[in-house]
């Protein structure tokens, strides 16, 4: 049976650039990156959730970097379909933090009402090879 517990987070990375200068609509796109490294003895695994939040026409206008580290004690992964759900859990525990921690920072660098849209994984697409993540299309208003 697997047992996963999630023992605290922290940011690795945080970049923000605004330079928007003028109030009115935005369109802006989000993309993730969420890996998890497994020790094979078990015990401590880290897992490594990077959310990106970018203006489509100008990036270089406004762009939010976002790297979490989540720390798990993980016991019981004995196959792949485990590991599924492990990295399906761990994404869970931490992307709330990730969601939070932007909410914030827009809205204290003036730019309320962005929240990250939630990417949902599904444990058969679940895949442990690099493939480029697709954008969301998330408004600003």
């Amino acid at each position: 049976m697997l047992k996963i517990n999630m023992l605290g987070y922290k940011i690795v990375g945080l970049e923000l650039l605004n330079q928007i200068q003028e109030a009115g609509p935005v369109q802006l796109r989000s993309f993730y990156d969420f890996d998890v490294k497994f020790n094979k003895e078990g015990g401590m695994s880290f897992a490594t959730l990077k959310e990106t939040i970018e203006m489509i026409d100008h990036p270089e206008m406004l762009h939010i970097d976002l790297m979490l580290e989540g720390m798990f004690e993980i016991e019981g992964v004995k196959s792949l379909e485990d590991r599924k759900e492990v990295h399906l859990k761990c994404h869970d525990e931490l992307f709330p933090y990730a969601k939070q921690i932007v909410s914030h920072l827009c809205v204290d660098t003036g730019l309320p009402g962005l929240s990250i849209p939630k990417n949902y994984m599904e444990l058969d697409k679940i895949h442990f090879k690099k493939e480029p993540k697709k954008g969301k299309i998330i408004e600003l208003k």
